[in-house]
């Protein structure tokens, strides 16, 4: 015997509702479950901000006492502001103070450089000073030679030389050797030992006057001060 449709439809229609209200519940389960889960991560949370702001209780009542004790602040507001100025100048004068200990190093390779720039001049004008005395003491050399050369030549000559054209030919013979110019094409013999008297005290004066100055400057090197070392 076959159901009645009328019966059919009523147990699907009950089994459906009874499906739909597994459904809802399922439903409701995880919305309730999630909704502790939030639950317990906010409590979580109050519990860290509440150790937290214990944790920090002991440094209010640390500003607060400064703030009882002081004159100038009026609140714990207060002395936070003063400190982050304080923080802030403090850095302001590290970094200042950076500065000027990298400005005194670079003054100090300056001063290093500058002395070694005065040793290396000193050592090249020394070296140019030596040059020239050398220079000098072989003109002197040379001059001495010559002076000596000339005297032999005149002592010999006047000891040796009796007539007057003997001593013509000497006078003739220095004034040629020593390449004297004379106004006059063929000077007379007199003309030309007084151009020889005068070459010969011309070189005697510039040997003078070069020993002097060499002397001097050997004075004043010495007072001049020390170069300090770096």
């Amino acid at each position: 015997m076959s159901r009645c449709p009328v019966v059919s439809i009523a147990f699907f229609h009950a089994h459906n509702s009874a499906d739909s209200d597994n459904i809802s519940f399922n439903t409701q389960r995880d919305t309730v479950g999630e909704k502790l889960v939030e639950l317990d991560e906010l409590q979580k949370k109050k519990n860290d901000l509440k150790a937290l702001t214990d944790s920090l209780e002991v440094y209010q009542k640390y500003l607060q006492s400064v703030v009882d004790a002081s004159d100038i602040f009026n609140s714990t507001t207060d002395v936070l502001l003063r400190h982050t100025v304080l923080v802030s100048a403090d850095k302001v004068a590290r970094d200042q103070e950076s500065e000027h200990k990298k400005r005194a190093r670079d003054i100090q390779n300056e001063i290093v450089n500058l002395h070694k720039q005065l040793r290396e001049q000193m050592f090249v004008l020394e070296g140019e000073l030596a040059n020239k005395k050398k220079v000098l003491e072989l003109e002197k050399e040379k001059t001495s030679k010559v002076e000596m050369q000339l005297g032999k030549d005149t002592s010999h000559a006047l000891d040796k030389l009796r007539s007057q054209g003997e001593i013509h030919m000497t006078i003739e013979n220095f004034f040629g050797r020593l390449h004297i110019k004379h106004r006059d094409s063929v000077p007379s013999h007199i003309d030309m030992l007084q151009s020889i008297k005068t070459q010969l005290m011309d070189i005697q004066e510039f040997t003078t006057s070069w020993d002097q100055q060499q002397q001097k400057q050997q004075q004043e090197q010495q007072q001049q001060p020390q170069q300090p070392q770096v």
